[in-house]
């Protein structure tokens, strides 16, 4: 069993450090930057909230699942699109690094089946941020095309009266 620590605290510590970024983030939309800049940005908080997914263990109850809050913030990673292959590839693996630091330093057992569903859901979230990088990339082709047809059909069109 983990040490118990308030889940109201683990939740405190988890918004404290979200803070800043959604600061940063608020200050972005009235000074924009360069894209890459931004996408930077918000990768870096998403490698900080998959690096605090381990402290959602810490919030478990007795009697409850260890992975359930885990589930959730991993879940809101895995769905977002990355623009670059290892960059969602690193969250899950900063995030299954921290999980099992967690796990080790504390000597929590884990039945077999919850370590092989945690498996399978690390692995289905790698497959998801796969899928929604692919569906990202053709949808901006698929876009840039429709721009490219779209501007050749008005300069076609010619002068109009």
């Amino acid at each position: 069993m983990l040490p118990v620590i308030a889940s109201e605290w683990v939740y405190l510590f988890l918004l404290l450090a979200n803070l800043p970024n959604l600061f940063l983030l608020l200050w972005l939309q009235k000074h924009p930057q360069a894209a890459e800049l931004e996408i930077r940005i918000c990768f870096a908080n998403l490698a900080v909230n998959a690096i605090l997914s381990g402290f959602t263990l810490y919030s478990t109850q007795e009697g409850s699942n260890y992975f359930f809050e885990l589930v959730l913030m991993m879940m809101v990673i895995c769905v977002f699109p990355y623009y670059k292959a290892g960059h969602g590839l690193s969250l899950v693996a900063l995030s299954l690094l921290m999980i099992s630091a967690i796990i080790l330093v504390n000597h929590v057992r884990v039945a077999w089946q919850d370590a092989y569903d945690l498996f399978l859901f690390y692995v289905i979230g790698q497959a998801c941020i796969v899928l929604r990088r692919y569906w990202f990339r053709q949808s901006s082709w698929y876009n840039y095309i429709l721009h490219q047809v779209n501007g050749t059909l008005f300069v076609a069109a010619g002068p109009m009266n």
